[in-house]
């Protein structure tokens, strides 16, 4: 016996719809109906809905855009990791594009708040890997979108200083890598017309500057050379109310411990080439020899800029703790004098050399 799924094939038009007479006309080939592409969407709309399929989304386009944002709405509730940092990537791309070529597209973002949902994200999620693609994804963005009105966007509602000051898990040394160069992007954006973004003088707060130093003594030298870079950036805006800020709350903190630290260096200098086997330690002294030089470029930089109450105060220091304490000590015989007294006899010496100059 034939079953229905068998027979339902060998069924022919002519067999299930009746063949013509004998005496039938034979009827002229019926002409295919022309349509438009529109025409035809009306037509199979219907089923394009029933069987899911949708047509084709450009990738760079507003039309992909918000289907992202609905993703990345719909994913930051109960999707899984790497679904949300796909999402996340491909958002980045379009968003970088559409500042070059269809600025309608950060309109849309930013008209919705997308950046909102982020850093909702950012501050409910747990996964480390979501957490380095968000970083990834605003430094691309604050690095890669030149149109100023998306810049100011990307800057208002203290969203930035929200994102500063999230509690990173920085015992992951990636994690504490995007930050710091997030920091660094940031810093490059900084200039007088965008400052009010970053320094809220009403809250005495300026997380980019304090956040930064806080890593200045990092293991890592890459670590310590963008903290360089961030507060060389912010040294050489020229406003007034933020040098204060600066000058008042952090400065002397700041440089004191830099010049401390700076300090250490030459310590372990002393001591390496101190031992009769310091040349087996070579590659062990040329690193902190380097990482020494670098600091007084850094000082260097510092004081080119010509800001002459930050100078006077970062002089003082390097005077006060390393200049006279331990290079100026240095050139004296520790054996023809006691150390207490070639200190009080370098320093007093300095001292006069200081006030005659000042004559």
């Amino acid at each position: 016996m034939t079953t229905y799924l068998n027979w339902l094939p060998s069924l022919s038009i002519g067999a299930y719809f009746g063949s013509a007479g004998e005496n039938s006309k034979p009827q002229s080939p019926v002409t295919p109906i022309q349509t438009t592409q529109s025409e035809n969407n009306k037509m199979f709309g219907f089923w394009n809905e029933i069987f899911g399929k949708a047509p084709k989304i450009e990738k760079y386009s507003p039309e992909n855009i918000r289907r992202l944002s609905d993703l990345l709405r719909k994913q930051s509730k109960n999707g899984s990791d790497d679904s949300i940092v796909d999402v996340l990537k491909e958002m980045t791309q379009v968003l970088v594009w559409g500042d070059q070529h269809k600025p309608v597209i950060l309109e849309y973002f930013f008209e919705n708040n997308i950046h909102d949902i982020i850093l909702t994200l950012l501050k409910q999620t747990k996964s480390l890997h979501i957490t380095k693609q968000i970083l990834q994804t605003m430094n691309i963005l604050f690095e890669n979108i030149h149109d100023l009105t998306s810049l100011y966007f990307l800057l208002s509602n203290n969203y930035v200083n929200e994102i500063i000051c999230h509690e990173f898990d920085f015992s992951n040394d990636e994690i504490l890598a995007y930050y710091i160069i997030f920091l660094r992007t940031l810093s490059l954006k900084l200039d007088s017309n965008t400052l009010f973004f970053f320094f809220n003088e009403r809250h005495d707060d300026f997380p980019l500057y304090s956040e930064a130093i806080k890593f200045f003594k990092s293991d890592e030298s890459m670590i310590r050379a963008s903290v360089r870079t961030v507060t060389l950036n912010i040294f050489a805006v020229n406003d007034a109310q933020m040098q204060e800020f600066v000058l008042d709350r952090n400065a002397s903190p700041y440089f004191s411990n830099l010049v401390n630290f700076i300090s250490d260096f030459s310590r372990i200098l002393d001591e390496i080439s101190d031992k009769p086997d310091y040349y087996k330690r070579y590659q062990t002294f040329n690193y902190y020899l380097v990482e020494h030089c670098d600091n007084f470029y850094y000082i260097n930089d510092i004081i080119n800029l010509e800001n002459e109450r930050m100078n006077q105060e970062l002089t003082s220091h390097l005077m006060d703790l390393l200049l006279k304490p331990i290079y100026a000590d240095s050139l004296v015989k520790r054996e023809l004098l006691p150390y207490k007294q070639t200190r009080q006899f370098i320093c007093k010496s300095i001292n006069v050399i200081q006030e005659e100059e000042s004559l």
